[in-house]
């Protein structure tokens, strides 16, 4: 069993704690965890869920990580994790419009994945 976060790592002390300093980098553990050769990633903004929580099932059914940005920056843990994938993934899925993650991040994305 997993808890996911700082709280509910608190909550269930049995349970194989995967938290971090924050959501950017908690998704970054969970990815590196679970993910390690992605063929894709999926990146939606950590800040407004309804992208991530819609399209997160469809990245778990096809067996494929879900990476945290800001509206307007990658932020380092993020970036971190992207261009540690960078050689296996072949597709990067943005998740949500431009007024969820902005062209300045999606540039960043692209670039840390080496594209």
């Amino acid at each position: 069993m997993y808890a996911v976060g700082g709280p509910a790592a608190t909550a269930d002390p049995g349970a194989t704690a995967i938290a971090s300093t924050d959501r950017f980098a908690t998704a970054g553990a969970v990815a590196t965890q679970f993910f390690t050769a992605p063929t894709a990633v999926g990146v939606a903004t950590g800040f407004s869920y309804p992208d991530a929580l819609a399209r997160g099932a469809l990245l778990d059914h096809l067996g494929l990580p879900l990476i945290l940005v800001s509206t307007d920056q990658v932020p380092g843990s993020a970036n971190t994790c992207l261009v540690g994938v960078r050689s296996t993934v072949a597709t990067g899925y943005l998740l949500g419009g431009p007024n969820t993650v902005n062209a300045t991040t999606a540039t960043a994305i692209a670039t840390a994945l080496g594209g």
